[in-house]
């Protein structure tokens, strides 16, 4: 009977549950980890294409050369398409041919640009394959850099410095990749935060802030 009183309270439109989350801040949280993450893979040579996130061939094949909306069969079934990583903020592209002067790719749009950044993956891409992409606008230039997973993960928080409230978390690149949250899960290292406990002990026993101390 409790069990029912408490489900009856949480269908009544007496509670309401307010949350600290923004959902701009939310989006740009996850955005600027998945980007940083996969730069700093770039950056150190660590970045591993393990392949596309899927390929169409199958779906332009059903669709016929042209949809029905008279769309390009590709660029619907790149809006239909549904990727394992519902959660990455990259732009999905996918694959519409060209290897010696470069791969283009099309967007969900219609447009179709160059894939930069390819170069060591082109001969691993086959037409109609979806990767990821991240698309930005220079004026009316649009260019797309191509992007890989990482395997490397971290989190992020933002915190309102006056009240505590958490306006957004991320704990890792991608949920449907890896289940455990960073930033309330993992267990850290003490790091730093022993540090003021011995500096203080050694104060006290008059040593001053200048001395040198050999730690070996």
């Amino acid at each position: 009977e409790a069990k029912s009183l408490h489900i009856d309270v949480l269908h009544s439109p007496g509670l309401s549950i307010k949350s600290t989350i923004r959902p701009d801040l939310q989006r740009a949280t996850e955005l600027a980890l998945q980007e940083g993450l996969a730069r700093y893979e770039a950056m150190t040579g660590r970045a591993r294409f393990t392949g596309p996130e899927a390929n169409l061939s199958e779906a332009v094949a059903k669709i016929g050369p042209v949809a029905a909306g008279g769309e390009p069969a590709w660029q619907q079934a790149l809006e239909s398409a549904r990727l394992p990583l519902y959660d990455v903020h990259w732009t999905p592209v996918v694959v519409l041919g060209g290897r010696k002067n470069g791969i283009q790719v099309g967007l969900a749009d219609g447009r179709m640009l160059p894939l930069h950044g390819a170069g060591g993956v082109a001969r691993r891409l086959q037409t109609y394959d979806v990767v990821y992409a991240r698309v930005s606008e220079h004026g009316k230039v649009a260019r797309a850099d191509l992007r890989i997973r990482p395997t490397v993960q971290g989190a992020a928080i933002v915190l309102d410095n006056n009240t505590g409230a958490i306006l957004a978390m991320s704990g890792g690149f991608s949920y449907p990749l890896s289940q455990l949250n960073r930033a309330t899960q993992s267990q850290r290292q003490p790091g730093s935060t022993l540090k003021p406990f011995s500096y203080l002990a050694a104060l006290k026993k008059g040593v001053q802030p200048n001395t040198v101390v050999r730690d070996m």
